[in-house]
């Protein structure tokens, strides 16, 4: 069993599992193993789910971040390799996958998938976010669940409707995962299972909107912490050994001080500055200042017109058309090759932008950036191309924006969200596990996100691919267990290869009856 909590940070489960407030998470953590998760560069849902999923960096799965190469959202079939279920399905085995991140379209598996809301453009096409479909008439409340997900769109996309809505917002998402709850009971009671994977996105909604009154938080926590036990319960009643895993995809922080602009820096100390750039680039902070005058003296938000306007500035080309390098928010910075004679010349100039942006300091005078690495230090893998040249991670303080501005670095008045995981703390998330012959109050310093998918499959008695990244993670049992001295089986490329055949087999298969229905 994993329960994957998506943003849960040890900064607020700590204090609360010492007060008791957190009961089911508290035993877990006390009867079992404890310890910090590694996750991904950068540390945000699809890259690290995508790792988490099938035990391997970026380099391999193909996902770097929100968006493809082609600028379109990442979906289930963005992940270019084997996922846990793929191999379960492969050797007989059951699983329940639901509300896990980039499920969307769902794939034909051995058990159950309902996609999650995050990457679930609407649900329109309903065949596509359940499998079996036979369940959509079994079970009202997966009709329900889809009505209570979208929520008019108002949670997805709207965080300025969020925060002057609180109490509704709140609600809304507690119905929401209510009704997962609801139906996860109703699976479990109606299938086995030999692997159950339910993710809950909220964890992270909730403390993006309240991060600054902690009292939601908590009161949601609370509520999923029994949530939790009542799922465990249920498996317990069955027959079979239970092992429950609980992760998060990344760690969470307040919302930084500083918005450093790096276009705005990388044109400054690497581009010619022409007139187009520097009037696009005084056109945008003026809006801005416009924007927080309005916001501070009349409450009138125009953040919702600032993508609008940038968007445009795009399109006309004033502004980005001609850098050797661009930042593309987030974290990443891709250089137009075509300005370079040789190799030799890109290698430089990028060195020059790394070395720069290493160095730079903000308006204390402090660090700026926590980590700036090229592609090739960070990933490894067949898909290592289609990364970005340049991946930064900042510290706690700052925020990275790809925006126009005349300032290289601007002060944060009122962030859009209270709550983030933009920067170094969000590289830690947490890992717990307990079974049979684990580990009783056994701290492990550090779990990295790719170690529990072949951990899991060790458990179960099934190979791994031989190109996961990740280890099983034999310090975790007690010792006298015969799986810790148990030799690792592997997949090699060639069944590999097999297994993946057979499932685009599946899936030809059944996008053929949903056409002809």
């Amino acid at each position: 069993m994993v329960i994957g909590l998506d943003g849960a940070t040890w900064r607020l489960l700590d204090d609360w599992i010492e007060k008791n407030e957190l009961p089911t998470l508290g035993e877990i953590a006390r009867c079992g193993v404890k310890g910090n998760l590694k996750t991904t560069i950068p540390p945000i849902t699809p890259v690290a789910w995508a790792s988490f999923v099938t035990g391997k960096n970026p380099g391999k799965h193909g996902v770097f971040g929100f968006e493809s190469g082609e600028g379109l959202t990442v979906h289930s079939r963005s992940i270019r390799s084997l996922k846990i279920w793929d191999i379960l399905s492969h050797y007989g085995l059951r699983s329940c996958i639901l509300y896990v991140p980039m499920t969307y379209p769902v794939e034909p598996i051995n058990g159950v998938m309902i996609s999650d809301p995050l990457f679930t453009p609407n649900f329109k096409y309903v065949k596509r976010i359940v499998f079996p479909p036979s369940l959509i008439e079994e079970h009202p409340s997966i009709r329900r669940l889809m009505k209570d997900i979208f929520y008019d769109n108002l949670l997805k996309n709207k965080a300025a409707y969020v925060l002057s809505h609180k109490e509704e917002a709140f609600n809304a998402m507690m119905r929401e995962t209510r009704t997962k709850l609801m139906l996860a009971k109703e699976l479990i009671k109606q299938f086995e299972f030999d692997f159950f994977f339910i993710h809950f996105i909220r964890t992270d909604s909730i403390q993006h909107y309240f991060w600054n009154d902690k009292s939601y938080i908590l009161g949601f926590y609370k509520f999923l912490d029994l949530g939790i036990r009542e799922l465990i319960n249920l498996f317990n009643s069955q027959e079979g050994q239970l092992y429950i895993f609980v992760v998060s995809d990344h760690g969470f922080h307040q919302a930084p001080e500083y918005l450093l602009y790096v276009n705005t820096f990388i044109n400054h100390k690497f581009e010619q500055q022409d007139f187009k750039k520097r009037f696009t680039e005084s056109l945008f902070q003026l809006y801005n200042n416009a924007r927080i005058f309005l916001k501070e003296k009349f409450r009138f938000d125009l953040t919702s017109y600032a993508a609008k306007l940038y968007r445009f500035l795009e399109k006309t080309r004033a502004y980005a058309g001609t850098q050797k390098a661009r930042f593309l928010s987030g974290y990443f910075i891709n250089i137009n090759k075509d300005f370079f004679n040789s190799q030799e010349t890109f290698e430089k100039f990028k060195k020059k932008i790394i070395n720069e942006l290493r160095m730079l300091r903000g308006p204390n005078h402090d660090e700026v950036m926590f980590l700036v690495s090229e592609k090739q230090e960070l990933y490894q893998g067949k898909y290592l191309e289609d990364a970005p040249d340049i991946i930064l991670v900042p510290n706690v303080k700052y925020a990275l924006s790809a925006k126009p501005s005349s300032k290289i670095f601007d002060i944060i008045r009122e962030p859009i969200l209270p709550g983030t995981h933009t920067s170094a703390p969000a590289l830690e998330g947490i890992f717990m596990v307990r079974g049979p012959n684990v580990k009783v109050g056994y701290k492990v310093s550090t779990v990295n996100i790719w170690d529990v998918t072949p951990t899991i499959l060790h458990i179960l008695g099934l190979p791994i691919p031989q190109d996961m990244d990740g280890r099983v993670l034999r310090k975790i049992f007690d010792p006298s267990f015969p799986i810790v001295n148990k030799k690792v089986k592997h997949i090699d490329e060639l069944e590999v290869a097999r297994i993946m055949l057979k499932k685009r087999i599946k899936m030809i298969r059944r996008n053929i009856r949903n056409d002809s229905t």
